[in-house]
């Protein structure tokens, strides 16, 4: 048998099996190319969810208490309010909380509570003034070397600020003096009539966002001029820069700030009182930086104050600190009728940048 060659057929059956190779070579070309795609898509999609994570809180808890945007820039306002014996003469604490509600706190400390059940009082009053969170750390036990002793409470934001554990290795535990997972008494290393504190610094440990920080509250024992009895006073401030140092060192990373009513003026001070704390303070290492210079008080005295670290992480905003009035306070009934309704101390706050 003779077999014919026939160009024709041969290239049309050459063509077909090309054109069906092409087919699939394209085929497996977009297959490759899709796939490709999608997986660039999904690699920029993952790259885009790692850079906008950079940086923010990971948790929803972080997220919730994240610091607030004070002046354009994220920060909280501390401070700290001496509520003259609160629960032991009657208070306007409708006009308290609306005077609070105007320093616009974050956090602060109050001082001279005499008794628990007012402290409480005084935060559903602020509750009930603020659309916020209001939640309080109180001590258990009021603390004071002689019959009269007061507790110390931190008011706080639930919706910015967090309290976190502390570290009890400067708490006053020994004494079963109070120890709250976040705030505890200071120890007193003195004994006798020789104490380091008339009434124990009330330490709290707090977390905004990312950022901790220590707040130290101090009531120091009230004096006149005396010479002694100014001495008294400044031997208590320097015992309260002793523990901030421990506070410090215990916590390292967190900033470390001392607020409420030391009863001295500040060492720059403008007036004449004899009341002021030394220069050497704030000028022996590790430095000490002070805020809040005016009159502090329905008596004009300049004694409620926020010390801090000056190599602290984050510091207070330059010009932030202010006394929260409610009246004028050149006037003398106004000043009178505040003090029997209010206090003899007016709110001190600052901006704390973080």
């Amino acid at each position: 048998m003779v077999a014919y060659f026939k160009p024709g057929i041969v290239f049309s059956i050459v063509g077909r099996v090309a054109s069906e190779v092409a087919v699939e070579i394209d085929l497996v070309a977009w297959g490759w190319m899709m796939l490709l795609r999608f997986e660039l898509t999904g690699f920029f999609i993952l790259l885009f969810a790692l850079l906008s994570s950079c940086g923010k809180p990971t948790s929803n808890e972080e997220l919730y208490h994240s610091p607030s945007i004070v002046n354009g820039v994220p920060a909280i306002k501390i401070g700290s309010f001496n509520l003259l014996r609160l629960g032991q003469v009657p208070k306007d604490s409708e006009r308290m909380a609306k005077l609070i509600n105007k320093a616009e706190y974050h956090i602060f400390a109050g001082i001279e509570i005499m008794d628990q059940a007012s402290a409480n009082n005084l935060l559903a009053k602020l509750r009930e003034e603020t659309s916020h969170d209001w939640q309080l750390i109180l001590s258990s036990v009021p603390s004071g070397e002689s019959t009269y002793k007061e507790f110390f409470g931190y008011f706080y934001r639930n919706d910015v600020v967090t309290p976190i554990d502390g570290h009890e290795t400067f708490c006053n535990t020994s004494e079963g003096v109070d120890v709250h997972f976040a705030a505890c008494f200071a120890k007193d290393h003195g004994s006798g009539n020789d104490h380091d504190f008339e009434r124990d610094p009330f330490i709290g440990h707090f977390k905004v966002g990312r950022s901790e920080f220590s707040l130290v509250s101090v009531h120091l024992v009230y004096g006149g001029e005396e010479q002694e009895a100014v001495k008294r006073r400044q031997r208590e401030l320097s015992s309260l820069k002793e523990v901030m140092k421990k506070v410090r060192s215990s916590t390292p990373q967190a900033d470390v700030l001392a607020v409420g009513d030391f009863n001295l003026t500040l060492a720059d001070d403008s007036s004449k009182s004899s009341k002021k704390m030394p220069k050497e303070f704030f000028s022996e290492a590790p430095s000490l930086g002070g805020l809040i210079k005016g009159a502090t008080t329905v008596g004009m005295f300049s004694y409620d104050h926020i010390l801090f670290f000056n190599d602290n992480k984050h510091l207070p905003i330059p010009g932030s600190e202010e006394v929260i009035l409610d009246f004028d306070i050149n006037d003398a009934k106004d000043r009178t009728e505040y003090k029997k309704a209010v206090s003899d101390h007016f709110p001190v706050a600052a901006v704390l940048g973080l």
